[in-house]
This record gives structure tokens, sequence and C-alpha cells, in this order.
């Protein structure tokens, strides 16, 4: 007869109970006893390496915490954005392996139940002297013994599942931080310290200045149907939250309604307080995340910077005829001009779309964004006698008008033909807030869609009218601040603009602006 193979083979409690009772009781206790050794020393390792799971896989969820905590922390390091997503989704698989490997652990170490009890009704057995039921109740103990044990070793092999995943885990983590990470800007140190003044020369005295800002300031019509009206910059900054933008949590530098505009601005140096600062980075540097300009500080990473994150309810800006919000304006010259800007604010820009639906959302979700710098250049001859014409900055792309087409306001009444001097003309497109000369209807298109500029004289806003309304952009508090107008959002179409600035050229378009077709 073939020999039958060991894991057919009876266990010793199976060769107990095979005995015929006439076998000696002795005897068969004694292959009890060896049996119910051998499932507890089988326990025993059992519980070793269950142990050894559960101590090794509390140590990695440990490391994997500081790994992660350096990792999350915006100032130490950063990843690119794809291996910044994946990151996002290895780490909560590999911690709930790892806490899985915890429990299974736990599962196996536990102790049996009811084991105190078998070993109490055994002893009463063997006080009382009845050798029969002592036998009885060690064998009940050895057939749980190995029915638990075979449960723990079934929970091993299932844990090792977990296990795998999460080494696997742990390596793919170590392999992408370290091809793929690099240094974030630290703490900078002492904050950068005052710059040279810039200097503008050639141009008129400030008072020469202000009239001529006086005498072209325009009309602006905006649209009938507008949401977001202007408003004033400092009560925007005083709206806001100053925010340090990092890759994922912004610090707050300044809470909202404490800001103090005169702290941002080129000349923050003198003011009670000093400029705001955050690792050694002031709120007057070039620091508008997602921004390229050279002159950004080389230490700091492009997602990083200040930021004016303003009340939702402010977006709606003032409404009405002749809202009273100040317009600011600057001097420059080029080699046959002189260079009037006006710069005019609104708390928020969107793209107006008139088709709608679903397929507009990625164009309104990429490109509306807090804060809408806006700007009109009057061209003037370098003595500042004539007026040449107007650059109309759609979208950062200028339109030149030659004044003798410019409709403007002389004496209460409009003049389209005459070419004098006066207040000129300037549409606002509905919610984006792009300058044109005239009313109508423009399609914008850039890659995400095309957007539609509604102008219309809806409500009018002469930008002139009222004590103090045409200020001096060089001479605001907040003039020279180098963050954004806005909050900053995933990319740089949602993060609000660079303001008036020694940076910021009337041509520089938003963030989010379509290029605007030819008109």
């Amino acid at each position: 007869m073939a020999q039958r193979p060991d894991w057919l083979r009876p266990t010793e409690v199976e060769k107990t109970q095979a005995l015929s009772p006439r076998a000696d009781l002795a005897s068969r206790i004694e292959r009890v006893e060896r049996a119910y050794d051998s499932e507890i020393a089988a326990s025993a390792n059992l519980n070793m390496r269950g142990v050894a799971l559960a101590v090794g896989s509390s140590i990695a969820i440990l490391l994997l915490a500081l790994f992660s905590a350096t990792w999350l922390d915006d100032n130490t390091w950063l990843l690119p954005d794809f291996w910044d997503a994946v990151m996002q989704v290895v780490l909560p698989v590999t911690v709930v392996a790892l806490a899985s490997c915890v429990l299974v652990a736990g599962l196996v170490v536990w102790p049996k139940w009811g084991s105190a009890t078998e070993r109490r009704d055994r002893l009463v057995h063997l006080n009382e002297g009845d050798t029969q039921k002592a036998a009885a109740a060690l064998l009940t103990m050895a057939e749980g013994q190995r029915a638990t044990n075979e449960r723990k070793a079934r929970l091993l092999r299932a844990g090792s599942i977990p296990l795998v995943l999460a080494v696997t885990g742990v390596l793919a983590q170590s392999m992408v931080f370290a091809l793929e990470a690099e240094p974030a800007d630290g703490n900078r140190g002492d904050p950068a310290g005052p710059r040279e003044e810039e200097k503008v020369e050639g141009l008129p005295p400030a008072d020469e200045q202000q009239r001529l800002a006086l005498r072209y300031a325009p009309r602006v019509w905006l649209h009938g149907d507008e949401r977001f009206g202007p408003m004033d910059p400092g009560e925007f900054a005083r709206s806001s939250t100053l925010e340090w933008h990092g890759r994922r949590d912004d610090i707050s530098v300044a809470r909202r309604g404490s800001v103090a505009p005169e702290r941002l601005g080129a000349a923050c140096d003198d003011t009670s307080g000093g400029c705001y600062e955050h690792r050694g980075y002031i709120a007057r540097e070039l620091t508008r995340p997602f921004g390229g300009h050279p002159a950004r500080p080389e230490s700091l990473h492009p997602r990083r910077g200040f930021v004016l994150d303003v009340d939702n309810d402010a977006w709606r800006g003032v409404r009405g005829d002749d809202p009273g919000v100040p317009v600011f304006y600057e001097f420059r010259r080029t080699p046959d001009e002189l260079l009037l800007t006006y710069w005019l604010f609104y708390a928020y820009s969107r793209p107006h779309v008139l088709d709608g639906g679903g397929a507009a959302e990625p164009l309104l979700e990429q490109l509306s964004h807090e804060g809408d710098w806006e700007n009109i250049d009057v061209a003037l001859s370098p003595d500042g006698t004539t007026p040449h014409g107007i650059y109309f900055y759609g979208h950062g792309t200028p339109t030149r008008k030659p004044w003798h087409e410019v409709c403007e306001l002389g004496r209460r009444l409009e003049d389209c033909s005459s070419g004098r001097a006066g207040h000129p003309m300037v549409y606002s497109a509905l919610d984006s807030h792009a300058s044109y000369g005239a009313a109508g209807s423009t399609e914008v298109c850039g890659e995400l869609g095309c957007a539609d500029d509604l102008r219309e004289r809806g409500t009018r806003w002469d930008t002139w009218s009222g004590e103090g309304s045409i200020r001096p952009a060089r001479s605001a508090p907040w003039f020279g601040f180098g963050g954004a107008w806005g909050a900053a959002g995933r990319v740089g179409g949602q993060t609000g603009p660079l303001g008036p600035s020694p940076w910021k050229l009337p041509a520089d378009p938003d963030p989010g602006d379509l290029a605007s077709v030819p008109r």
C-alpha cells in the first residue's frame, strides 16, 4: 500500500482520538499533552510574527508621517504637479495598507477566548482526581488551540497583501521624492533692504501732470448688466486678507480688515510698522505667484508670493452712475510722444460667453480672477499741448485710434470729428472690462475657447467727477506692491494681477486674458 503523504497523516490529537478504549489512559494523556505543547509553541511563533508585523508597520507609519510632513511642507520641498498628484494618491493607499497590517497583527496576537476557563476546568478535574474528565478537557484545549492557530495563520497570509502594497507604496514615494523633488525657497533670512528710488526724467511738473490728467480723464460707459463694478484699490486692500501663497495652504500675514495699504507699496520702509514681510520676502518686492519677471527674487519659487484675498462680497464693486471711485494716472515718454496712462480698477473679472453651457466652463473656470487692472493711454505731443490719439488695451492688445476719430466730451457735448481736446469715451466690456472705443460686440478667442466682449451705454462713469477722483498712481500708498491683487488659484489665469508698479506696463495683459482678434 502506498504511503500517505505527510499532510494526510493524522495529527497527534487524531491519533489519540483513534486509540481504542483499552489503550492505556496515561499514554493517551501524554500524547494529548505533546500535541497541546506543539500547538502552544506554534501559537507563540505566530504571536511573534504578529508582533513583528505590528511593530514594523507602526515604525513605517511614523517614518511615513515624518516623510509626509516634509513633503507636505511647501516651504521645504516641491514636486511637479503630475508627481504631486501621484503622491497624493499613493500616500493614503500606503497609510491604509500599513493600518491594515497593524489590524491583522492585532487580531493575530489577541488571546484566544475561553482559554482561561478551559484551564480552570482541567485543574478542577485534576484536583478532584477525575483523570478521565481532565483528559477530555485537555483534548478540548488542544483542539481549540489548533483551530486558533489555523485562524492566525490565515490572517497572516491575508496580511501579506496589504504588506506588499505598503512596501511598494513606500518605495514608490521614496523614488518619486528622490528623483523629482526640488528644494523650495526656505527662509530667506533678513528682508531685502531699501531699493534705489526709480527716477522718471523728462516729465512735466506735478501740477502740470494733474492738470493734463483732469483734462483728458475718460468717460467710461459700463454695460447695463455689469456685475462687477469699479472699486477703490485701497478699499480692496482693506477688505482683503494678505496671504503668502503656498502649494496647498496660504499663510495669513495680515487679517482681513487690518491690511494697511501703505505697508504694501514702494515706500513701506518709511511707514509705521514697516513693510509686510514673510520669510525674508517683503511686499514691495515682485513676488506675485506664477510670475516670470526677471526682477523676481531668484530664490523665490514661482508658486510663492504675496496675494490679497478679498472678501467675496466685495466683488460687486460700486454700482450706479459716477460711483466716486478714484482713477490713477501715470506719465511716461516715448521718443515721439508723451503718454498719459489711466488705471481703472475692478474687484473681479470674468469672461462673458454668449453660448454658455458646459463648453464654457473651462474658459470661465480658468480665466476668472479677483482684481482687474484696466487702462488706456492718451498720446500727447511731447510738450503735452496736443492730443494725438488713444490706445485701448483690450486684453493687453493695444489698439491705437487717432484723436480725430475719438469721440470726446467737450462742454457737455459729445464730439466725434473735430479732434479737440476733451474727455475721451471709453466702453468697458461686460464683466471682463476690456477697453474699447465704441459700443458693440467683439469675439475674443484663445486656446480655451471664445468670449464675447459686449459694450453699450449702460452706466456712466465720469472719472473726473468728485474731489480727488483723479490721482497720481506713484503717490498712492500701495503703488509698487509686488504681489497679486486677488487670491491665487491653481494657475496664473486664476490668480490676481500685478498692479501699477515699476514692473507693470500698460500693455502687460491681466492674468487669463485671451488674445483679442483684430478689430
